[in-house]
């Protein structure tokens, strides 16, 4: 297998891409079938969602591995989120972060 590119995405988008591309092509190795099944666990929001939510974080001016990372780990409360903000530049104020967390209890299993 050869990498061809590279990109920050939420868990729940790599089950997507596996799901699509390679288990129903029936070419998945023992290490894509495992992450397959730890995506399908540890994911909190739908597929679908997901990318819908990381596009929206991301014009929001959120970085891809901030935005990935917040879709992740589903925070709950603005001094969690604080903590995500590590690659950002500036923390956005209250009422952004604020936006961000009613995205994430509106789509996500938070």
């Amino acid at each position: 297998m050869k990498i061809i590119n590279f990109k920050e995405i939420p868990i729940a988008l790599i089950r997507k891409i596996l799901t699509r591309d390679r288990i129903s092509e029936g070419e998945a190795g023992d290490l894509q079938k495992r992450v397959l099944e730890y995506s399908e666990q540890i994911s909190k929001c739908p597929p679908d969602l997901s990318e819908k939510i990381f596009n929206e974080l991301v014009e929001m001016g959120f970085r891809e591995i901030t935005s990935a990372q917040i879709i992740n780990i589903c925070p709950k409360t603005i001094d969690e989120l604080k903590t995500l903000l590590y690659f950002e530049q500036e923390v956005p104020d209250e009422e952004v972060l604020n936006r961000v967390l009613n995205l994430l209890k509106e789509s996500c299993e938070c």
